[in-house]
């Protein structure tokens, strides 16, 4: 092979690399990446900038028995936002899918009616290998997802001043069983619930309005098993708020 040759086929070794490079490059290019929302969104920000002004009041219903921390179970969340979400065209879904390595993701996804979508996904990562812990975990999960990609927080609605700070449940066992007692202190005072009359307002005013969902995020605000068992010093404060949300509910001005 003389010189001219071995030129010759140098010179095709390296275009042929070069050819290879940058079809590598189109096909890197063209290859479907891994997005967490749709090309556009705009309607469903759009949709999202109203729907987060109707959300109802979100409180922390559920105490961890060993860590006493206050949390919200995914039953109050969608309580709170379901009504807004379906009134706007949005709905989420949160689907636990296994990849190929094995771990075990959830993909919670916010969609518009127009077909735009958000997402978020976490890893369920169980300290112990058995159903209980990951059915936990994974509830875990979904509920930080849910209050992450929804864009809103649960707070405590029990504040220095308010009446009924010192009121809780406490948990008994006896021969029987389980009980539920609640006491209450409050500098000596006793703990009065709602008249007869001001339950009747409070129901008459929520069947009127139709949202009767209310009644579940009233119970659960203020902790209480039905609406008769309501503070008496909470009835004008909760009747305050029960008539905002319905006339912003009604889109009403006040």
């Amino acid at each position: 092979m003389d010189s001219n040759e071995l030129n010759l086929l140098l010179e095709f070794a390296k275009r042929f690399n070069e050819l290879i490079e940058q079809r590598a490059q189109e096909l890197v290019k063209s290859a479907p990446k891994d997005t967490f929302m749709s090309p556009a969104v705009d309607e469903l920000a759009k949709a999202m900038s109203v729907a987060q002004g109707e959300y109802l009041p979100l409180f922390f219903n559920k105490t961890n028995p060993y860590e006493r921390w206050e949390f919200n179970d995914l039953e109050s969340i969608m309580s709170a936002v379901r009504p807004s979400l379906s009134k706007n065209g949005l709905f989420f879904t949160q689907l636990p899918c296994v990849e190929d390595a094995g771990a075990t993701i959830v993909y919670t996804r916010l969609i518009h009616s127009s077909g735009q979508w958000i997402e978020c996904r976490s890893r369920v990562i169980p300290s112990k290998n058995n159903q209980h812990e990951f059915d936990s975990v994974l509830m875990f999960q979904r509920r930080a997802a849910a209050l992450a990609i929804l864009g809103i927080a649960a707070k405590n609605d029990r504040t220095d001043d308010d009446a009924e700070k010192d009121m809780h449940v406490i948990r008994t066992t006896n021969d029987k069983g389980t009980d539920i007692n609640y006491s209450y202190d409050n500098s000596g005072s006793s703990y009065e619930r709602i008249t007869k009359e001001q339950l009747e307002e409070l129901e008459y005013i929520i069947a009127e309005s139709g949202f009767n969902e209310l009644v579940t995020q009233l119970l659960s605000r203020e902790r209480i098993e039905t609406m008769a068992d309501l503070p008496k010093s909470r009835y004008y404060d909760t009747l305050k708020r029960t008539n905002e949300i319905i006339a912003l509910r009604k889109g009403v001005k006040r």
